[in-house]
């Protein structure tokens, strides 16, 4: 919470409406806390009350989970991507984890290279 303190800007924290509602209160001294949705999170409600308050770019650097939430809700026009010259195995799986198999087409609108990596900006084909 010491983080949330010192913010520069008093930070929003979306949840849904079954959080516990003792977190929330706490968390309320120190963000704006929103429920969207009623037992998950609902990224197009969540998406709407940012725009509301004149927030219509959103930058999300989330886990597997919630890149597959925001990819299943159709709420992703841009992907950023970085490889990086690592080979690695283990049981990672995809950048998604936890969603309904969807796809969304995209293009390849920019790519940089710095060093041995790529950097990769997608857009959403519509």
């Amino acid at each position: 919470m010491a983080a949330f303190e010192r913010a520069p800007v008093r930070p929003i924290i979306f949840t849904h409406a079954h959080a516990p509602v003792q977190r929330r209160k706490e968390l309320s001294g120190v963000a704006d806390v929103i429920a969207c949705g009623e037992e998950t999170l609902d990224p197009r409600a969540m998406l709407a009350c940012l725009a509301k308050r004149g927030l219509r770019q959103v930058l999300c650097e989330g886990g597997p989970h919630l890149l597959g939430t925001l990819i299943e809700a159709d709420c992703v026009d841009e992907l950023c991507l970085t490889l990086s010259p690592v080979l690695e195995n283990g049981r990672a799986g995809r950048i998604t984890a936890d969603a309904a198999q969807t796809t969304r087409r995209m293009r390849l609108r920019h790519v940089i290279g710095v060093q041995d990596m790529l950097l990769l900006r997608y857009e959403r084909s519509r």
